[in-house]
């Protein structure tokens, strides 16, 4: 009973209110909704609405459309979002990344050179305390040098959880290797919260990838995975080339299981490994 009185009251998301959704998401966030995700995507708004105490999913793109929503648009897209995560999700990276990559960066610090490191799309933080983790485990010392951990996502709430640092104990015992555990304490008898080591080496902003920047430097490595997956074509090669843009020669760009750079970045992005590019040396895109 409960069930079908609450699906005579639910609100009906009509084609032309997921075309005026799909349009704003796509033209705030670079994100394509799909036709066959549209009972998912109906549920996820209607939190919207009854947070915003509205009634109707035509009323609500009235909201977004005047002044006042500007606002709501970041929460829309929030809700829009998956934000799966893990940590050291697809580990193949993170080897990588301590073997071939983290040697090369204690030199550019012996040098004086300033390190950073990007985890574009962050979440709520598994992947740049990850990042910032296998730093520690394999250069103890990089707390010494100008290193730097920029972790940026999206969704304010995601960001939020990651600023906390503090995740469940089941899902870092899981995840997390053994060599790496000395670095959470318990908060209670259920919740671990990264070290203060860790959090020290990571930076985290929002940021949307299909917005201007604002940094100018460039970076060592780039970590942007499972992320261009809900983009358009011309979107996803536009990212590719402004990562090129921002990486320095022969720095890597880590990427989803799925993704692979297309367009104009194949030019100066070179296969080296498995989702894995490098910034031809030499080359400026």
């Amino acid at each position: 009973m409960t069930t079908l009185a609450s699906q005579r009251t639910r609100p009906e998301m009509t084609d032309a209110v997921f075309a005026s959704i799909s349009d704003v998401v796509q033209r705030e966030a670079g994100i394509i909704l799909q036709e066959s995700k549209r009972l998912m995507i109906a549920s996820r708004v209607a939190k919207r609405l009854k947070a915003l105490n509205i009634n109707t999913f035509e009323e609500y793109c009235e909201y977004l459309s005047r002044q006042g929503g500007e606002g709501e648009k970041d929460e829309l897209i929030g809700v829009l979002t998956t934000n799966v995560t893990n940590f050291f999700r697809e580990k193949h990276h993170f080897e990588d990344f301590e073997k071939h990559v983290i040697p090369d960066l204690m030199t550019r610090a012996r040098a004086g050179l300033r390190v950073r490191i990007w985890s574009a799309g962050c979440s709520i933080g598994a992947e740049p305390y990850s990042i910032a983790l296998t730093l520690l485990n394999a250069w103890p010392s990089c707390m010494e040098a100008d290193v730097k951990v920029l972790a940026t996502d999206i969704d304010p709430e995601s960001l939020a959880i990651a600023k906390r640092g503090v995740y469940p104990q089941d899902m870092v015992h899981k995840e997390v290797p053994n060599e790496h555990l000395r670095h959470f304490q318990p908060t209670d008898d259920s919740h671990l919260t990264v070290s203060e080591d860790v959090r020290s080496l990571v930076s985290i902003r929002p940021l949307n990838l299909i917005k201007p920047w604002p940094m100018r430097g460039r970076f060592s490595v780039i970590f942007c995975r499972n992320v261009v997956i809900y983009f358009g074509q011309e979107t996803t090669n536009r990212v590719w080339m402004n990562f090129a843009d921002r990486l320095e020669p022969g720095g890597r760009l880590y990427i989803g299981h799925s993704e692979r750079v297309k367009g104009a970045a194949e030019a100066v992005l070179e296969p080296c490994g498995v989702t894995a590019y490098r910034l031809t040396e030499g080359m400026t895109p």
